[in-house]
């Protein structure tokens, strides 16, 4: 495996801030829409089409979120944040 100097995992982590930012601001339009839509019944191909998306979107922010995570475990483990 190979090691990432500390630098490496930061620009890594501050690329995916962005795409965190923007993945929100989809999973947001996508709940507004689906709401409306079940709220005046709705309940067609294109909601169905929506909520796929809206499920991806997540699938998409979880695994983000989990690499964010083992980022921050690997530079805390090289020491560059303490305590």
């Amino acid at each position: 495996m190979m090691k990432l100097s500390n630098s490496e995992i930061l620009k890594a982590k501050n690329s995916r801030i962005k795409w965190i930012a923007l993945n929100g601001i989809g999973l947001m339009t996508l709940a507004v829409l689906l709401y409306l839509r079940a709220k005046n019944h709705q309940l067609d191909t294109t909601f169905m089409t929506l909520q796929i998306t809206e499920f991806c979107f997540g699938i998409i922010n979880i695994s983000i979120f989990s690499l964010m995570i083992r980022d921050s475990f690997r530079i805390k483990k090289q020491g560059l944040v303490t305590q």
